[in-house]
C-alpha cells in the first residue's frame, strides 16, 4: 500500500484531461461536415486513447475507509521525516558554509519519501481527508510548507549572503519583486508548489514567475488578436477556457472576441 513512488496528476491536471477528452469525443462524433474539418483525425484518435491512458494510471484513487487511518499515520510519519534536517529557510537564502551540502544530503535521504508523501497526500485529496492544518487543499503535496522558516544566527554567521538582505529597506525597494494578492492566489492555483517556493527565490525567478502570472490575468486584447502569434492566441485561449484542439486560427479568434464583446 505504501512506498509508491508513481507520480499521480493534480486536481487541476485530471480536470484539464477530462476537458481535453470531452471536446475530442465531441469534435469525433460530431456531424460529417463538422469532422470533415478536422486536419488529422488519427492524431486527433491517438491523443484520445492516450487521454484515456492517462487518466486511468495517474487519476488519484480514493482511499477506502478501512485504508484511511494507516495512510493519514503515514503521511503525517514521512511529513515528520522529510522536515527532520531540513535545510530552513534562512539557510537556503543566504547560503552559510556547509548549506549545500546539507541541503544535497537532506535530499539523498528523502528521494523516496518526497514522492510517496505526494502520492499520498493526492490520494486524501481524492478522499477528502485534507488535514485540517492546511490552509488550502492543494498545500497537500507542496513539500515548501514544511521548511522551517529560520534558524539561530549562529549557525548561519558567515554566510555567503548577508542578512541585510533579507530585508527590504531603501533603494532595495525598487529592486524587489513583489507579488500583489490577485498574483499569489494565481500562483497558487498555477502550481501550489511553485507559489510555496516563492521565499526562497530569488529576484530573476520571481520576476519570470510575474511575468508569467500577468499573462494569465491579461489576456490578449481582441484588437490584438489578428496580429498575435498562434503561440499567444492559444495561451490567450487557455486563459479563458476556450478549446483550441483540433480548431482552426480564425475559429479560436472568433471565440475570443464573441467572449470579449459578451463581457
Amino acid at each position: 500500500m505504501y512506498g509508491n513512488t508513481t507520480n499521480l496528476m493534480k486536481p487541476n491536471q485530471v480536470q484539464e484531461a477530462k476537458e481535453e477528452l470531452a471536446h475530442i469525443d465531441a469534435t469525433l462524433n460530431a456531424p460529417p461536415h463538422v469532422r470533415a474539418r478536422i486536419s488529422d483525425p488519427r492524431a486527433m484518435q491517438k491523443r484520445r486513447r492516450a487521454l484515456r491512458e492517462q487518466l486511468d494510471r495517474y487519476t488519484p484513487r480514493p482511499y477506502a475507509r478501512s485504508e484511511l487511518d494507516a495512510a493519514i499515520k503515514e503521511f503525517n510519519r514521512l511529513a515528520d521525516e522529510i522536515h527532520r534536517d531540513m535545510p530552513s529557510s534562512a539557510e537556503m537564502r543566504r547560503n552559510p558554509a556547509g548549506a549545500v551540502g546539507k541541503h544535497m544530503s537532506w535530499e539523498k535521504r528523502n528521494e523516496t519519501n518526497i514522492p510517496c508523501y505526494k502520492h499520498i497526500g493526492l490520494r486524501l485529496l481524492a478522499t477528502g481527508a485534507v488535514p485540517d492544518s492546511l490552509k488550502h487543499g492543494g498545500d497537500i503535496t507542496n513539500v515548501e510548507r514544511l521548511r522551517p522558516l529560520d534558524t539561530p544566527n549562529d549557525l548561519v554567521d558567515g554566510a555567503q549572503i548577508p542578512k541585510t538582505t533579507d530585508y527590504h529597506f531603501g533603494a532595495e525597494v525598487a529592486t524587489s519583486v513583489l507579488f500583489s494578492d490577485e498574483e499569489l492566489k494565481a500562483a497558487d492555483e498555477l502550481d501550489p508548489d511553485i507559489a510555496g517556493a516563492l521565499a526562497v527565490m530569488d529576484n530573476e525567478q520571481r520576476a519570470i514567475l510575474k511575468r508569467h502570472i500577468q499573462e494569465m490575468l491579461n489576456p490578449v486584447p481582441a484588437a490584438s488578436l489578428e496580429t498575435a502569434s498562434f503561440a499567444e492566441v492559444t495561451r490567450a485561449a487557455g486563459r479563458v477556457g476556450v478549446k483550441t484542439f483540433g480548431r482552426k486560427r480564425e475559429d479560436i479568434v472568433a471565440d475570443l472576441k464573441a467572449m470579449e464583446a459578451k463581457a
